[in-house]
């Protein structure tokens, strides 16, 4: 709300200005322009005035860009130890999924989408899914293909206390968040309770202990009885997911 108001301030002003000078366009700019939303380039390096309320303030502040393609996939490559399904040296993935990803071919694409589209979204949503139930959990049960992502549980570990540093590990890791917000913690680990909690009840009702067969086809995986390794799954896509890990 205060970042709001801070923000509306700036907009009142320029408008103000704008009016003042009979309708002169170029004082709106200059306002704008002379203000702080325009000129700052940094965070105080006062770390004691970066409070978690101020850190939430300022969250929505300054400019991002979504990831090109190439950076998404290296990206994925260092903390997921595997490709992914828009690579442009793939003649099937370049002519469908990297260009529908906002890849250019210097022909007839010549300029990178700016922001998401419609069937972006949807391989965002795509992606996030396979990463989580081919790749992330493949530690619980073997060597992680990259990063390890779980140092602080195993497939059957329920302790908060753990399951906690282990969502912020993921939230330093995936969404570059050091020091993690709380809230953004505390969210995660309702999702991840939340799906817990339910799973196990359903299959003490009679549903499958093991994950789909797209999770587990062609390695060997141990059933999830107590719906931990799903839950995980859940979390992963859910980061994957999340402008922070999507956007620079």
């Amino acid at each position: 709300r205060r970042a709001f108001q801070a923000q509306r301030n700036a907009i009142n002003h320029a408008a103000s200005s704008l009016r003042e000078s009979g309708f002169n366009l170029k004082e709106a700019f200059r306002s704008l322009i002379f203000s702080e939303w325009y000129q700052a380039d940094a965070l105080s390096s006062n770390g004691a005035d970066l409070t978690q309320a101020r850190l939430s303030e300022l969250a929505p502040l300054g400019q991002s860009a979504l990831l090109t393609p190439e950076q998404l996939i290296r990206k994925v490559q260092a903390i997921f130890g595997t490709g992914l399904g828009i690579d442009p040296s793939n003649p099937d993935q370049r002519r469908s999924t990297y260009l529908l990803y906002g890849g250019i071919d210097h022909a007839q694409i010549t300029e990178r989408a700016e922001a998401p589209n419609g069937a972006m979204g949807a391989l965002m949503h795509l992606h996030a899914d396979h990463l989580a139930c081919r790749f992330a959990i493949h530690e619980f049960w073997r060597e992680p293909y990259g990063v390890s992502l779980f140092p602080f549980v195993d497939e059957d570990n329920l302790n908060e206390a753990d399951i906690r540093a282990n969502l912020i590990h993921l939230h330093r890791l995936m969404l570059n968040q050091d020091p993690p917000i709380e809230a953004d913690v505390n969210r995660s680990y309702s999702l991840f309770s939340m799906i817990q909690s339910e799973g196990a009840a359903r299959v003490l009702a009679g549903e499958d202990q093991r994950l789909i067969y797209d999770c587990r086809r062609e390695q060997v995986v141990p059933d999830d009885a107590d719906y931990v390794m799903r839950s995980w799954q859940a979390v992963i896509s859910y980061l994957a997911r999340r402008p922070e890990f999507l956007m620079q």
